[in-house]
């Protein structure tokens, strides 16, 4: 059978032929991109010609693709010995450390090398290495530390200097012009989690952000249930960065949260962690209030200091517990606060009609209530709402706040802040609203002079009040009632003042009751000016 075509010869076209035509392509060419050029030898020159030209110092004679083939050219190095494969190995050490291409080509087929692909260099250079990796880390030191922990297997290194830079290990080493597929940077890529925790520094956790924001969400969905199993000791807090995010992207109120994704443990630990943030916060917050300036600017106490610190304390109890913290200031105490130069946290201001209720607001949002926390003044104290309750809800969005609409929304239940208020202020929580201290809560913290503990039992709750201490905290319940039938009636007679405004008649009289307590007021106006009041008790308060 005939040939069907027929195929004609190559013509074998020089090297430098090519770059003659490469030039003539585009006149506009960078010529300096062929500097320093070597090109490869046809035919080419086998390992021992090259060797040569290594030890008599001719090394720039030697093309790139010449030195690929001195690294694969095991065998030859295996018949050396003695003088002649010491010589050999300090002159091709030298050529690494002093040519950059030798350099990069090296370094490369190094990292191939400790992912246990042993023909990329031969035995002799790498016995070198072992014996000046330091050069190598003088030389380039980002490269050669990664070197060094190749070569010694270390995964956690890969993943600390990845968190130092904040990218993926795989990421990381493409940087530094090192190849990324291989074993060592998927064992790094597990590690992330493990060593950051062990190191735990927060310019570390900000660049794990970083990291995890480049994860698909199922990657992202691993590393953060890791990440959480890790946290024992709630040190995430300690990342505001890191803490916002978890918020932001698996927090259990969050739109579009991956709350779901998470297992039954993990969103567990992510609640006690989120929980720990936000008490933080408050803890942060009052801490300020209470600090010597904003003390004496707004009059505190050190009883009212005090009182203020026992709350941080009593609630430290139930960190895990909280889902949300917020602040209503006063204008009075947001102005304060910030022509002290101080730090004025994320608040909503209030609106208030008189200074008697002119007071701080903590809002403590727990699974199904929120209490809230009436910081000082004569409305100090505490009250318990229904979380399910539309009023109480819209109020949390509002950017200002008025606490006559707080006070006409129904709360569950109020508390006092009087003497050993911490005992009954626990037995309500856990007996008609099922909030329970931290899980691991063994000995509750009540606070005083001295971190005053007392054991706790989760069915029990805590010891029973001394018979001393119940009848001082009986006393203590029975003044305060007096002073606050008083404060009300205050309060009356400043509201019929207020409200009576603008009337037409001459005079207007008011009743108000409570129980057995009655008030009458009567308002006598003449020429439309501001009411004269006249108050009458018809029962002994």
């Amino acid at each position: 059978m005939g040939e069907l075509f027929k195929i004609n010869q190559p013509k074998r076209i020089k090297p430098v032929a090519m770059m003659e035509a490469a030039f003539s392509i585009d006149n506009c060419s960078n010529e300096s991109i062929f500097e320093n050029l070597v090109l490869p030898q046809v035919p080419p020159r086998d390992v021992k010609q090259l060797i040569q030209l290594v030890m008599s110092s001719q090394s720039e004679k030697i093309s790139l693709l010449e030195w690929f083939s001195i690294f694969d050219n095991e065998n030859y190095f295996k018949q050396l010995s003695g003088e002649a494969l010491i010589n050999t190995q300090k002159a091709l050490w030298k050529c690494i450390l002093e040519i950059p291409k030798v350099t990069n080509i090296a370094l490369w087929r190094m990292c191939l090398y400790f992912d246990k692909q042993y023909h990329m260099m031969p035995l002799l250079i790498m016995d070198a290495f072992q014996k000046h990796d330091r050069q190598i880390r003088l030389l380039d030191k980002q490269r050669g530390l990664v070197l060094k922990a190749l070569s010694e297997q270390k995964a956690s290194k890969i993943a600390y200097f990845s968190l130092q830079i904040g990218n993926k290990p795989e990421d990381f080493l493409a940087c530094l012009g090192l190849p990324n597929q291989i074993s060592l940077v998927v064992k790094a890529q597990e590690e992330l989690e493990n060593v950051l925790v062990e190191v735990w520094k927060p310019e570390l956790c900000d660049n794990y952000v970083k990291i995890i924001k480049q994860y698909s969400y199922l990657q992202a969905d691993t590393a953060v249930t890791k990440l959480l199993s890790l946290n024992k000791e709630k040190a995430l807090n300690e990342s505001p960065v890191l803490l916002d995010h978890l918020k932001e992207k698996y927090g259990p109120s969050s739109a579009s949260s991956r709350w779901g994704m998470l297992s039954l443990q993990a969103q567990h630990q992510l609640r006690a962690v989120i929980g720990a943030g936000w008490f933080a916060e408050f803890k942060l917050f009052i801490f300020q209030l209470t600090s010597q300036e904003l003390a004496k600017a707004l009059s505190l106490s050190p009883k009212d200091i005090n009182q203020l610190q026992k709350r941080v304390t009593f609630w430290s109890n139930y960190q895990s517990r909280f889902h949300s913290f917020r602040v209503f200031l006063p204008l009075k105490t947001a102005t304060i606060i910030k022509n002290s130069s101080l730090s004025l946290p994320e608040h909503t201001l209030i609106e208030s009609g008189w200074d008697l209720k002119e007071t701080e607001l903590c809002f403590l949002e727990f699974d199904n209530h929120i209490v809230v926390e009436y910081l000082r003044g004569n409305a100090s104290g505490l009250k318990l709402y229904d979380k399910s309750e539309i009023s109480i809800s819209k109020l949390l969005t509002n950017e200002k706040l008025k606490v006559s609409k707080l006070a006409e929304i129904e709360f569950k239940k109020e508390h006092d802040h009087l003497f050993c208020w911490q005992n009954s202020c626990e037995n309500m929580l856990r007996t008609e609203f099922e909030i329970l201290p931290d899980d691991e809560i063994t000995s509750f913290l009540i606070g005083g002079k001295s971190d005053v503990r007392q054991n706790y039992d989760h069915v029990t709750g805590l010891p029973r009040l001394s018979r001393e201490d119940r009848s001082e905290r009986q006393r203590c319940l029975g003044r305060s009632k007096g002073k606050r039938h008083e404060n009300k009636a205050r309060e009356f007679s400043t509201e019929v003042q207020l409200n009576s405004k603008g009337l037409d008649n001459n005079w207007i009289e008011l009743e108000y009751s409570e129980g057995k307590n009655t008030i009458r007021a009567g308002a006598k106006f003449p020429n439309k000016k501001k009411p004269i009041l006249s108050l009458r008790k018809t029962k002994a308060w």
